[in-house]
């Protein structure tokens, strides 16, 4: 299938979590459910990941495709089972635990439902990630009309 737009940044893991919520999600609706550590849950508006690690600087990257995507290259493993979510508007951002924006809202295809899944790369060796002050994980969200 084909790529449509990919977004990356750098995030903040909070208590193991992260979440990727619709712009016009109320904060009491973010943290619903809360997945097992190393795992991932949905709402509507809300994909929720749950880091093995603690705290962390963490890299994202955040795929839209326009079908069924291709797995990433290289060693990843996956958090769950393809899910489901529901977006209202199509535009996105990725929260930390207080619910404050880690990144700019991403512009998703439309509104509507996706398939969601999520992998994860790491952690990377700690100690040389904190002298170069670099991520200790690496994740791939991939989304795909459901």
């Amino acid at each position: 299938m084909t790529l449509l737009r990919a977004f990356e940044d750098s995030i903040r893991v909070e208590k193991h979590l992260f979440a990727l919520v619709d712009e016009e999600c109320e904060a009491d609706d973010v943290y619903v459910t809360i997945p097992g550590v190393g795992g991932m849950a949905t709402e509507a508006d809300v994909v929720v990941v749950s880091s093995a690690l603690e705290d962390q600087l963490a890299r994202l990257r955040v795929e839209v495709w326009a079908g069924l995507p291709q797995l990433p290259q290289g060693e990843w493993r996956r958090v769950s089972p393809d899910l489901a979510v529901q977006f209202s508007t199509g535009r996105v951002r990725v929260v930390n635990l207080l619910i404050e924006p880690e990144t700019e809202d991403w512009a998703l295809c439309s509104p509507g439902t996706y398939s969601v899944r999520v992998f994860v790369s790491g952690p990377e060796e700690p100690v040389a990630q904190a002298e170069a002050g670099g991520p200790f994980e690496r994740y791939v969200v991939q989304l795909w009309s459901a």
